[in-house]
């Protein structure tokens, strides 16, 4: 069982409060287009109300149960194995996931086969993680940012593709 299996009855304890405030940043800064196919990325229990025809992943079963009935498409899979086709999303948001990735590199190859070529992805990260310096510069391998906000916990990362 993973740490994530393990703290979900208190998920939303610990980080509903935090995640919203994150997703309210994002909403402000990303005009997210009517019929638009969203990727979610460690969605974990869902909070985002995206609209648009919203998948969700997650590598925990517990916090995804949790976001069953929220209206979304839910896969219990990690980030660096994603199992749909290329090119298949229009956004990808990920956030506070990344640092938690098995293999960031491979993550981000990921979220960059399954995006989009006008696509938007907005990916966030723990700003005190020991992997910032590793994340960054693996994101601006892959991706062009067009804008970065840095919040009370969090970087939040704007971009498009290269």
């Amino acid at each position: 069982m993973n740490y994530y299996d393990k703290i979900s009855e208190g998920y939303d304890e610990l980080h509903k409060e935090e995640q919203l405030k994150k997703i309210k940043i994002i909403k402000q800064h990303l005009d997210i287009k009517q019929n638009s196919k969203i990727l979610d990325l460690g969605c974990g229990p869902y909070y985002g109300k995206w609209d648009g025809d919203v998948t969700g992943v997650d590598p925990s079963s517990e916090l995804l149960k949790l976001a069953a009935n929220k209206g979304i498409k839910t896969y219990c899979e990690k980030a660096e194995q994603l199992s749909f086709p290329d090119d298949s999303f229009d956004y990808i948001i990920s956030i506070t996931a990344i640092q938690n990735f098995d293999d960031i590199e491979q993550g981000v190859k990921e979220i960059k086969r399954v995006t989009k070529p006008e696509a938007e992805v907005v990916i966030t990260f723990l700003k005190n993680s020991s992997k910032k310096q590793e994340i960054i510069k693996i994101i601006r391998k892959h991706f062009n940012t067009t804008k970065e906000i840095e919040e009370d916990k969090d970087i939040i990362l704007f971009m498009k593709m290269r």
